[in-house]
């Protein structure tokens, strides 16, 4: 049990470092070694990232951008500002109804 719970635990750590690189990537120029999290952290970010890519929400750009989101990352992050902050405030009783598995 305490496995999968640990298991559950790291999944949602993931989900959320991957809406942390979705929106670093929509707003802010950061390091290849931040998207990839070299040198710092549990390689988390770095796991994530890679996840984004293969799930098509981001696309690998050339310094000093390094990734832009896709059509379907934009979609993705519009589709959970509408859920869980429609008026600019966030609402974490509605953050279930994102779609999640994609990040």
């Amino acid at each position: 049990m305490k496995k999968d719970l640990r298991e559950t635990i790291r999944q949602m750590r993931l989900r959320l470092h991957g809406l942390e690189v979705l929106l670093a990537a929509e707003r802010e120029r950061r390091t290849e070694e931040w998207f990839s999290d070299e040198g710092a952290g549990d390689g988390e970010r770095g796991e994530a990232t890679r996840r984004l890519v293969e799930h098509g929400l981001l696309e690998p750009r050339p310094a000093p951008t390094h990734f832009a989101l896709s059509d379907r990352g934009r979609a993705l992050l519009a589709n959970v500002r509408a859920k869980v902050a429609p008026d600019g405030r966030v609402d974490w009783t509605r953050v279930d109804e994102v779609d999640f598995p994609l990040l």
